[in-house]
């Protein structure tokens, strides 16, 4: 038997003090048309049937793109973003992609990986020049966290951000 479509968590969750810990997939509230999901060090973000991104979570890098830092049990909209066909999530950033493959991203931009040029932390999405056809995103986790790839339509991968591993595959670090 499959279950319904939509977004289902399971796993340790703890947030303003309640435990959200689920052994087993629990749906989440008002994601029952998910197409997509990602998921971040300690938030999410899905896409809906209307193409539309929601996060979830731990948000004080702003990584939930709400124009403001907080946290939120079950999914906020993510402000100015329509017509998203794809979404992506680091530890304290995250990312989408409209269907027509211009680039968004938010939250801490410590190293330069919201790509829009600055190393400020952004509150909600901003465009990032240059990256107008992505088909595929991909933020980095752990201790190589601070970076961003894109996968354009020309198969070309683009990369933006900390760099200290070599994570950009530019041949520096």
């Amino acid at each position: 038997i499959r279950p319904p479509y939509g977004a289902y968590c399971w796993g340790s969750g703890l947030m303003n003090g309640v435990d959200y810990s689920t052994l087993v997939p629990r749906p989440i509230a008002g994601m029952s048309s998910a197409t997509g999901v990602a998921v971040g060090g300690f938030h999410a973000c899905a896409v809906t049937g209307a193409r539309e991104a929601w996060c979830w979570g731990a948000g004080d890098a702003g990584q939930l793109g709400t124009g403001q830092t907080g946290s939120a049990v079950d999914p906020v909209r993510v402000i100015g973003l329509t017509q998203v066909g794809i979404v992506a999530a680091g530890p304290y950033h995250s990312c989408a992609a409209r269907r027509d493959g211009n680039t968004f991203c938010w939250g801490d931009n410590a190293y330069g990986q919201v790509g829009d040029g600055t190393r400020e932390s952004r509150l909600s999405p901003v465009p990032v020049p240059g990256v107008g056809d992505a088909r595929g995103l991909a933020l980095g986790g752990g201790l190589d966290s601070g970076h961003t790839c894109a996968l354009a339509d020309s198969g070309i991968v683009l990369c933006w951000g900390k760099n200290h591993r070599g994570q950009l595959g530019d041949g520096s670090a």
